[in-house]
């Protein structure tokens, strides 16, 4: 290092330039980097919940019976004990989002800074009292998904076309798979068919 002027220079600094480039020249002070204020740093310790008691409060509120489709409930804790009724949603135990209040605008979703992300855990292990997931053998006709982007769909015209949910195609229905709707426009088998009922 080579001192001038009450200024530090690092030979480092200036070792890598192109031979025909001189170095910035040193003017005014050192600059110290840009200290952040330690007080917004710091985490008010009072405001911090104690683990401990929010799982105790989330077992007293949450445990027992958690039903899927019930609007605006939380699913229960990983260390909470419950008991799934799948009725239409997947099971937490399967699929658990990092998020459960999604920003609605794009300003929100850039003033938040949240990121969304899903724990899939296709081997979770079912508790007792609860049901298996069913497996669904639609053989050689395999899975009805969009054809061009693998999404669910809705059906359509009476039953007998798919609208993809995602891109909005419509597809034909398989005749091994046609079904007519009932009076709410839902298919009169429905309850015959898992993969129409439940969400695992």
């Amino acid at each position: 290092m080579a001192k001038t002027s009450g200024h530090v220079l690092h030979h480092c600094c200036t070792a890598n330039l192109p031979s025909n480039q001189p170095p910035a020249p040193v003017t005014g002070k050192y600059q110290q980097p840009q200290q952040y204020d330690q007080a917004q740093r710091r985490l008010d310790p009072d405001q911090i919940p104690n683990p401990m008691s929010v799982i105790i409060e989330n077992q007293k509120n949450a445990g027992g019976a958690f039903i899927t489709n019930e609007q605006g409930l939380l699913p229960p804790l990983v260390t909470t004990k419950y008991v799934v009724e799948d009725q239409g949603n997947s099971s937490p135990r399967y699929v658990r989002s990092s998020l459960y209040c999604i920003p609605a605008t794009a300003d929100l979703l850039k003033t938040t800074a949240l990121s969304s992300t899903l724990a899939v855990s296709p081997m979770a292990r079912t508790v007792e009292g609860e049901y298996e997931p069913p497996i669904v053998n639609f053989g050689e006709l395999g899975a009805i998904r969009c054809n061009r982007c693998k999404a669910h769909m809705q059906l359509v015209d009476a039953g007998r076309r798919f609208q993809c949910l995602m891109c909005k195609v419509t597809t034909d229905v398989p005749t091994a798979y046609f079904q007519h709707l009932g009076h709410t426009g839902q298919r009169v088998d429905k309850y015959e068919r898992p993969e129409l009922v439940l969400g695992t």
